[in-house]
């Protein structure tokens, strides 16, 4: 008589499943992104104090419109915000800032808070690509759609 064998998987068929769930994951959340990010420009948003940098402390909220997404280096997924009531920094006004998502799967455009980082931009922003170091990287944020 013989033993009814238990198929067993074969290591590379192991690997193979686990590669085909992180290409449908990361396809999935690149769509996600797309779609959200495109229903964020007119948006309202409120943007809340949500890092250690005590500078930005006092202020604690401020309001905006997110006007456009913008190029810097080679990502293109930071958005402009035209704020209500200016960021003051360093003496510094700002009326427009620049926020960018923080973690994956949390992105602008969602309604759910999204953490962001506020990059403040050295000098005006009348074109739609930078460099990294036309940015002054202030800390996080919490960005609630409107």
């Amino acid at each position: 008589m013989t033993a009814n064998r238990i198929p067993t998987a074969h290591p590379m068929d192991l690997l193979l499943v686990i590669f085909a769930a992180g290409l449908g994951y990361t396809a999935y959340s690149i769509v996600e992104k797309r779609v959200l990010n495109g229903v964020a420009i007119g948006r309202k948003v409120l943007l809340t104090y949500a890092d250690q940098n005590n500078e930005m402390k006092s202020e604690l909220q401020w309001t905006g419109i997110v006007q456009r997404k913008l190029r810097i280096g080679n990502k293109s997924d930071n958005f402009v915000i035209n704020l209500n009531e200016p960021i003051i920094h360093h003496n510094s006004v700002f009326s427009e800032v620049v926020v960018r998502e923080r973690r994956l799967g949390n992105y602008i455009g969602s309604n759910k808070p999204t953490a962001v980082q506020l990059l403040l931009p050295k000098q005006g922003m009348r074109k739609d690509k930078y460099k990294w170091d036309a940015f002054d990287h202030v800390g996080g944020l919490t960005l609630y759609l409107q």
